[in-house]
């Protein structure tokens, strides 16, 4: 399938199979030439992860993020608190000079977000996520770079609640060792006795959830052309 189809593909699935039909040509080019332009911009972040690329604003990430995680209009409220919680933990660098003006995210802030999100529906508490994304960033910036040329494997974390317990090096059940941060870890875990049973494992898709991402920032972007008129607006 070329380059076109796949865009024209795209845009429907962003508009609506029946609206895109509607669409008047000139309409359905400039759909096409964005969703072209979007998935350049997303490949190109790859080459300047940290540094720069693609930019969008709270209201992006937060459409993206509730799609890609099935949140109904309903649930906004609720959802806009876990992602103000998450972004007060400093998972993300704020940009902006003196903390003033429109705040923008970088593609692979919108990663990070999705990954903790992700985690949290695992009941993985949102600090021990945050903590987790930051402590091991080299890790992570290394599986989204493959992921960008569908090289990936899976996720698999160790997640143990009881890690810290029977622990003389730690205070009250709290601390880190090596790169485990909280109750989650890229490696295993060390446990008391030889015959100590091992901890589950959470394993997390990340191709897929980085896929997603890149398919719900394309639609964000199309969508926000606006050549949808409103129902009942026949001027």
């Amino acid at each position: 399938m070329s380059a076109i189809k796949n865009a024209m593909h795209d845009a429907m699935d962003a508009l609506g199979e029946e609206a895109f039909d509607s669409l008047l040509a000139n309409d359905v080019d400039r759909a096409i030439d964005e969703v072209i332009e979007q998935r350049k911009a997303i490949e190109q972040a790859y080459e300047q992860l940290r540094s720069g690329g693609l930019e969008v604003q709270h209201q992006t990430l937060r459409t993206v993020l509730m799609r890609l995680h099935g949140v109904q209009p309903e649930g906004t409220p609720a959802f806009n608190a876990r992602l103000k919680h998450l972004l007060e933990m400093g998972l993300i660098t704020d940009r902006r000079v003196l903390g003033r003006g429109r705040r923008s995210y970088r593609l692979v802030d919108i990663l990070e977000l999705a990954l903790c999100l992700q985690l949290q529906r695992s009941y993985v508490p949102p600090a021990t996520a945050v903590r987790f994304v930051m402590v091991n960033r080299d890790h992570l910036d290394k599986v989204w770079v493959g992921g960008s040329t569908g090289n990936q494997t899976p996720l698999h974390l160790r997640v143990d609640a009881l890690a810290a317990i029977g622990d003389a090096s730690r205070t009250m059940g709290r601390g880190s060792r090596g790169n485990e941060t909280g109750t989650i870890s890229l490696t295993r875990m060390r446990h008391p006795g030889p015959k100590a049973v091992p901890p589950a494992t959470l394993t997390v898709d990340m191709l897929h959830l980085q896929l997603l991402v890149h398919d719900h920032l394309v639609r964000a972007a199309v969508q926000r052309l606006g050549l949808i008129r409103p129902s009942g607006d026949d001027q």
